[in-house]
């Protein structure tokens, strides 16, 4: 039995051999690929249990292989310019592998693009709209397609279709500009008249704002963020008063951090004009290696801007001396924190100021100011601990400023 199951293998194999040769003189090896599937125990190496496995046929003759399906390895040597590849199919769109189109995927490719997670296997699998990138973009068309009856990921066949689409794509970009912008408070004058900015002490938190052009709406944003570890720490970002109402995404490491803003119902966008679309916050005393390394804009159709990015930090110069107009209580940051936050108020005169955290039960934790201040804009930092220096547990706590008359109660949250 065994003997017949070797001659049948031998004679499958001549067959396939011959038939080779004959696709040589014929002429079929010019450009042509194919698809076949074999059972056999040689091939498939399980020592007399047949499997069956699919294999893609192709021309060295440089045939190119379809673009629907992995990357290809060479399992065995061909003969007469053939080789045979591997090919199992994916399904465009698919970014996590359990063939099915959804949220899944949607929540893979926001992992992979902005959290430094896994790539989709094989990559062009989250390529949804065929222009050879893995981005935003095709989160967007993603989210279009499961929520919004947008179109399915196309078929990835490299026909006409997909050409007709990047044309049209081309003839319709918006254009965008991206800045980065520092406000930097001024300490005084060099000896020259020229003003100098304040270093900091290398534990103040600095707000970096992304400033952003742009002539049509938009639906999906990509950053990414370079600096010197060395010299620098970026915080977790935070949307605006523009971008609040989309979701925010993000990711360190080391010299690098990814930020993704997009909504995941597919109906909110950031409006068209000049707005400031995300902030950073960054600890250290040499901020200039902060710059925009990348950056992807995309319309609610998944169309990708035409954009100009000043990558360099820019710096908006405040003299230390300038007032605020009223008294005001920011929220603090980071939040929830552990185990420090930073708490920002501004004085627009001079005042009996008072600020102290308090429990959910009403009792005062720990008093943070209290006397008498200039005006200006004033920042202090909360440890976590309360007045006898013990740290305090998770939970909800608030803080208030009374400053003369005013008084502003906010809410914060420490997390351990």
């Amino acid at each position: 039995m065994r003997k017949t199951k070797l001659s049948l293998a031998l004679v499958l194999v001549c067959f396939f051999i011959l038939a080779l040769f004959l696709a040589e003189d014929y002429g079929w090896a010019g450009s042509q690929s194919a698809t076949f599937q074999m059972t056999s125990d040689i091939f498939s190496g399980t020592g007399g249990k047949s499997q069956s496995a699919t294999f893609k046929l192709k021309s060295s003759a440089g045939a190119q292989s379809s673009p629907i399906g992995p990357q290809t390895s060479t399992n065995f040597g061909g003969f007469g310019g053939w080789v045979y590849t591997s090919a199992p199919e994916f399904v465009r769109g698919d970014a996590n592998g359990d063939r099915v189109l959804d949220i899944g995927d949607v929540v893979y490719l926001i992992n992979f693009l902005f959290k430094y997670g896994l790539q989709p296997c094989p990559k062009d699998a989250g390529d949804e709209n065929c222009d050879a990138n893995v981005d935003v973009g095709d989160v967007v068309y993603l989210i279009n397609y499961l929520f919004k009856s947008g179109p399915h990921p196309c078929p990835g066949n490299g026909g006409g279709e997909i050409l007709t689409r990047f044309t049209k794509l081309s003839e319709n970009q918006g254009k965008a500009l991206l800045s980065l912008l520092l406000r930097a408070e001024l300490a005084g004058e060099n000896s020259n008249g020229s003003s100098k900015v304040s270093p900091g002490n290398g534990a103040e938190i600095f707000e970096i704002t992304v400033i952003g052009k742009f002539d049509r709406e938009v639906a999906g944003i990509q950053l990414e963020i370079e600096f010197n570890p060395d010299e620098v720490v970026l915080l977790e970002p935070t949307l605006t008063s523009i971008s609040k109402n989309l979701q925010l995404f993000y990711g360190t490491t080391t010299g690098s951090q990814r930020i993704g803003i997009l909504d995941l119902s597919g109906e909110k966008c950031i409006p068209t004009g000049e707005q400031t679309v995300v902030n950073i916050h960054a600890k250290g005393r040499d901020l200039g290696s902060i710059k925009i390394h990348e950056a992807i804009l995309v319309d609610k159709d998944a169309i990708p801007f035409t954009l100009e990015v000043s990558s360099e930090l820019k710096r908006e110069e405040v003299r230390s001396s300038s007032k605020p107009n009223d008294f005001s209580l920011s929220q603090n940051f980071p939040n929830p924190f552990n185990p420090q936050t930073s708490i920002r108020y501004a004085l627009p005169e001079n005042a009996d100021v008072k600020l102290a955290i308090y429990n959910v039960l009403g009792q005062r934790v720990k008093t943070l100011i209290e006397g008498h201040e200039t005006a200006g804009y004033n920042t202090v930092w909360w440890d976590g601990k309360d007045e006898n220096g013990d740290q305090v547990a998770s939970g909800i706590y608030f803080y208030r400023l009374q400053a003369d008359e005013f008084s502003e109660i906010k809410k914060m949250m420490l997390v351990k």
